[in-house]
């Protein structure tokens, strides 16, 4: 009877939320990957990510890609190409900055 009470209150449905919470900087992330996904271009001016060491992180894991004509990169956009669109979801990846604080340094078996 006591579960019952409780749930009256709520019209005898159980309240469940269902998503994320999210940080500022997960709301800010998602949105450039959205961006990059959808209009295949984002640009970073009015965020943080300059001022927080993450654009660093971010340009240059993304190094390779432009050296191979996938994005362009420039002092506030990254723009992916024609020739880099198949290569998307990878050139999002560079974003997940949980990936970037959580990398283990690279191992290599010994010969």
């Amino acid at each position: 009877t006591i579960i019952f009470t409780k749930f009256s209150s709520v019209n005898r449905i159980i309240p469940v939320y269902r998503g994320h919470i999210l940080t500022k900087e997960d709301e800010m992330i998602r949105q450039h990957i959205l961006n990059l996904m959808c209009h295949l271009e984002t640009d970073w001016s009015n965020h943080f990510l300059r001022f927080d060491g993450l654009l660093a992180a971010i340009v240059a894991s993304l190094q390779e890609m432009k050296k191979d004509g996938l994005v362009e990169i420039t002092t506030h956009t990254i723009r992916v190409t024609e020739k880099g669109r198949p290569f998307v979801r990878n050139i999002c990846m560079a974003f997940d900055v949980r990936l970037h604080r959580n990398k283990k340094p690279e191992t290599r078996p010994s010969v």
